[in-house]
């Protein structure tokens, strides 16, 4: 009888023991890096026709060429322009596809107002807008400086900083010829390039 009895206390004892339970951590380190973005696209007037030009009257189309640029740099972007024809001519090459337009003389470093022939741009419009392109503020200011568009491609802005809205530039344009240059239909295409800083 008092061997019994034990044995039932016993089991009852490890029946209420509590069990004591501890919550333990641990963490999970995450990372990532965003690679840059940059995208370029013409908003407004990718196309500029000029109309009939009379030698000595320059023309300046109906309108400026807007650029919108987005990009994640934190450093901002470089814009280019260049037309790939080498020497001294431009990109508007007549049906014949042997003459052409010659450059305007103003260069991307120093922009003249302008005064002669050929074919120019003048950036009128922007943020990164150098005091170097003039003070006109329009398409066709007579305030704006142009430069010929250049081979290879070549910065015409730079804008620095985080941007994190798309940046707009505006572009004019500008051509005359002198009294020899041969009649017809002339075209040509320029490109602008948009470039990510990396520092």
């Amino acid at each position: 009888m008092k061997k019994y009895i034990l044995y039932t206390l016993l089991i009852l004892s490890l029946i209420v023991l509590p069990n004591h339970s501890k919550a333990v951590t641990d963490t999970v380190d995450l990372s990532t890096d965003v690679m840059e973005f940059i995208s370029i696209s013409v908003t407004q007037n990718d196309s500029i026709a000029f109309g009939n030009l009379t030698p000595g009257s320059p023309l300046t189309g109906s309108g400026g060429t807007r650029i919108s640029v987005t990009t994640s740099s934190q450093f901002g972007y470089d814009l280019a322009i260049s037309d790939s024809v080498t020497g001294s001519n431009s990109t508007l090459l007549h049906t014949n596809v042997t003459d052409r337009i010659a450059d305007y003389a103003g260069t991307i470093g120093t922009p003249t107002i302008w005064s002669g022939t050929g074919l120019g741009a003048s950036l009128y419009s922007g943020t990164g807008k150098a005091v170097k392109w003039g003070s006109g503020t329009t398409y066709n200011d007579a305030l704006n400086k142009y430069a010929g568009i250049p081979e290879n491609s070549t910065v015409i802005m730079e804008k620095s900083g985080y941007l994190a809205n798309p940046d707009l530039s505006y572009i004019g344009w500008k051509v005359d010829v002198p009294n020899n240059q041969l009649t017809g239909s002339y075209a040509g295409s320029v490109t602008l390039t948009a470039t990510a800083k990396i520092n």
